[in-house]
């Protein structure tokens, strides 16, 4: 545990923090890892054998704050690694308390990254907020993430109410899921991608990409909250973008995805309004 007067300060190319065992880290102060490129904050390594406290236990808690911004590129707030490549897997939830930050700066940067060849066996929840920004505000360098899954989740991801992924930049994204999962996606906060957080009422603003991304199965289906004629005070959630793409796209071969196959987006199950999400 990080108390909430405690803090890890590093400026390394690699992880503030790295869980390589099945022991867990609550963070109630700072994880910080500033003007490095190729910063991590959170490193969580999957291993062939299945690494991490267990499904169902929080592997990671932040309950304050966790730092990789100022200079530099290629940056990652939170990352499920393959170190040994392809069948490496992590057990354990990632959880983002209300009230805390996750904040990336950088371009071809990420808040969250599910790598390519993980497999995390446990749930993703933002009641937080995750905050992506580029390296500058006219930055066309390079892409800004908010989240990402380029492996496989067995579990869910939520955006609860009051939670956050806002990524800026040109380019930029809000969630991109290219790796199956096998629970569900609900959205009852707010998801957004922007060209830039300051736009300019005169000059030529940068454009985001779209806010959600999907090129791959999402068992447990999709939920964006909203009032119904059964649940009329459910505040409405948010997706939008602001720039020249969707707001949502789903296609088997978004950002170059190879989902030949195609894709399946099962039923969510809700109880207000059951078979309407």
């Amino acid at each position: 545990t990080i108390s909430s007067a405690g803090s890890v300060v590093v400026t390394t190319a690699g992880p503030a923090v790295e869980i390589n065992s099945a022991n867990t880290v609550e963070n109630q102060g700072q994880i910080s890892n500033i003007n490095t490129t190729d910063a991590i904050g959170v490193q969580l390594d999957g291993t062939k054998s299945g690494n991490g406290p267990g499904q169902g236990t929080d592997a990671l808690q932040n309950l304050k704050s966790i730092l990789v911004n100022g200079s530099g590129n290629t940056k990652t707030g939170i990352w499920v690694a393959a170190p040994d490549g392809a069948g490496d897997i992590f057990n354990g939830n990632i959880n983002l308390e209300a009230g805390s930050t996750l904040n990336v700066k950088g371009d071809n940067s990420f808040g969250l990254n599910v790598a390519s060849g993980a497999t995390l066996n446990g749930d993703i929840t933002v009641a937080g907020g995750i905050l992506t920004n580029p390296s500058q505000i006219s930055s066309t360098g390079g892409t800004a993430t908010g989240m990402a899954v380029n492996g496989s989740i067995n579990g869910n991801i939520s955006i609860a109410t009051g939670g956050s992924i806002l990524a800026y930049g040109s380019a930029a994204e809000g969630l991109t899921i290219l790796g199956p999962v096998s629970g569900s996606l609900a959205n009852a906060g707010t998801l957004t991608a922007a060209g830039t957080s300051t736009p300019s009422s005169t000059g030529t603003n940068p454009q985001a990409r779209s806010a959600l991304i999907i090129s791959n199965d999402i068992g447990g289906g999709i939920y964006n909250a909203g009032p119904s004629p059964s649940s009329a005070s459910t505040a409405a959630a948010t997706m939008s973008v602001q720039g020249t793409g969707p707001a949502i796209y789903i296609s088997p071969n978004a950002l170059g995805s190879t989902t030949s196959t195609g894709l399946t987006i099962g039923t969510f199950s809700d109880t207000d309004d059951p078979n309407f999400s």
